[in-house]
């Protein structure tokens, strides 16, 4: 048999090997220099928390200012300094109606009415009267004749005047309108208010007016008279 030439191995090839045979058997190399580990051995992002000893890095390691809120857990910093107390704030301005003391002239005020009853045993002969108030006094007294139904089937006082709707109710000056929005068995007038127990002017008919419903005649132990509405009134 013919024998194979033998070639000595290059230096490169035998640094090679070696180099191989450590990594694969674990065993460490040792940096040349001053055997230590400086930025440029290691690769960017590859020292985790895992790689450090407990209390390795301590407040003399870590660059001053360099460190944010975001890096701490809740309740790991101290609280700072309390703040100085706030001045108190001034007081509100008492609270008032909203007109000082009457309905100013020229000015309309608005609201609603109604009611449901029982229907009597005897066609008409049931009468209901519903107090309606003005948010303050008017100016002057009403009378029987300023307050009014506006025009419909079952106006008892029908005024022309009350040109508005129970959807927009209006009114002229110095005058009340009652608009009807729905009524069974009922006729609808207005009066000024009689003996409202309120000191005033005469007496006491500019703190608001009557609404009264009278029963259309059905009468039974299931009839119901009922009526609503809104109104509207204009100070002079």
């Amino acid at each position: 048999m013919r024998s194979l030439p033998f070639r000595r191995p290059s230096p490169g090839t035998t640094l090679a090997f070696v180099a191989l045979t450590a990594a694969l058997s674990g065993t460490a190399i040792a940096l040349p220099g001053t055997n230590s580990v400086d930025s440029g051995d290691i690769k960017n992002k590859q020292v985790k928390r895992t790689d450090l000893a407990n209390n390795a890095v301590t407040s003399s390691k870590v660059k001053d200012g360099s460190l944010r809120s975001k890096d701490f857990k809740a309740g790991q910093l101290p609280a700072g300094p309390k703040g100085d107390k706030g001045d108190k704030g001034s007081p509100g301005v008492p609270g008032t109606s909203i007109f000082p003391s009457s309905i100013p002239s020229g000015t309309t005020v608005a609201g609603g009415w109604g009611g449901r009853y029982i229907a009597p045993q005897l066609a008409g002969n049931n009468t209901y009267l519903i107090s309606t108030s003005f948010p303050v006094k008017a100016p002057a007294p009403l009378s029987d004749a300023t307050v009014n139904v506006a025009p419909n089937a079952a106006a008892g006082d029908p005024d022309p005047t009350c040109t508005g709707s129970s959807d927009n109710p209006t009114a002229p000056s110095g005058k009340v309108c009652i608009y009807i929005s729905r009524t069974d068995n009922a006729g609808v007038t207005g009066f000024r208010l009689t003996n409202p127990g309120v000191s005033g002017s005469a007496p006491g008919d500019a703190y608001g007016f009557i609404v009264r419903i009278l029963d259309a005649g059905t009468v039974g132990p299931t009839a119901t008279t009922n009526a609503e509405g809104t109104w509207a009134y204009t100070a002079p």
